[in-house]
């Protein structure tokens, strides 16, 4: 489809070679008169006009048909890769967070024995065994659909994915430091509030421009319950400095 700056071109061309022709055509018809030359040209140029109006209104309605057609399923589908990861790690971000949060030591087929703090080690390091593979799909589609999408979409979703990679870095970061062997040492990392507000913000606009998504979704290995908001995760990291002493999560 040809770019807004390219139709421009080519209309600025059309009226030119519309005027240059009116020029010409007096000149071989012998009508070099000041009067009817310029009175000639004046026409022209309010045909000129009027035909870039109504050219612009015809391409304008034609663009927005295209994207209804075409475009819609590639964002769609887009948004769904989104969706995906942004519920997984706003979930996992949960998990890892919230102090109270316990993995039971006689389930998940645990040897006897294992003590609670391996069982917690274990049930981090789950929370994020899969974002990776959301990342690289959400990643891998935008790469793919860049240039259908338009650009109000993929302004929101490239900052999404730099987020993402962000946090998706924090959040093997607050894993690690409940291994057993680690818990005696001081782990301190950050996460910008401003930051999860914009993704969260990304996730919302999503669902309000394409709700059947949340139809066309499928399910994954993390429950689908509503992601907390960047308030109620805020609030679990405070609860956890106070309550963790090898860990200490700073918001800026």
């Amino acid at each position: 489809m040809l770019k807004q700056k390219t139709i421009g071109i080519i209309l600025v061309i059309l009226a030119f070679l519309i005027i240059l022709g009116t020029i010409v055509s007096h000149i071989i018809n012998d009508y070099w008169s000041e009067s009817w030359f310029t009175e000639g040209v004046w026409v022209e140029f309010h045909g000129v006009i009027i035909e870039v109006i109504v050219f612009a209104v015809i391409y304008g309605n034609y663009v927005k048909y295209k994207e209804k057609t075409q475009i819609n399923p590639a964002r769609i589908r887009l948004g769904l890769r989104l969706h995906s990861l942004h519920v997984s790690l706003f979930n996992s971000l949960r998990w890892l967070v919230d102090s109270s949060h316990h993995t039971d030591p006689n389930s998940h087929g645990f040897p006897e024995g294992t003590t609670q703090e391996e069982a917690d080690a274990w049930g981090r390091a789950n929370c994020v065994r899969y974002l990776d593979g959301y990342y690289e799909d959400y990643a891998k589609m935008l790469s793919y659909s860049n240039a259908l999408i338009g650009n109000e979409m993929f302004s929101k979703v490239i900052v999404y994915i730099e987020y993402a990679r962000e946090l998706i870095g924090t959040c093997k970061f607050i894993a690690s430091a409940f291994e057993v062997e680690k818990r005696n040492f001081k782990h301190e990392c950050r996460i910008g509030k401003l930051h999860l507000e914009e993704m969260k913000g990304v996730h919302d606009w999503l669902l309000q421009t394409f709700p059947e998504i949340k139809v066309l979704e499928t399910p994954s290995y993390t429950p689908d319950i509503e992601p907390f908001t960047p308030e109620q995760l805020i609030e679990l990291m405070e609860k956890s400095n106070e309550e963790l002493s090898f860990l200490h999560i700073s918001v800026y």
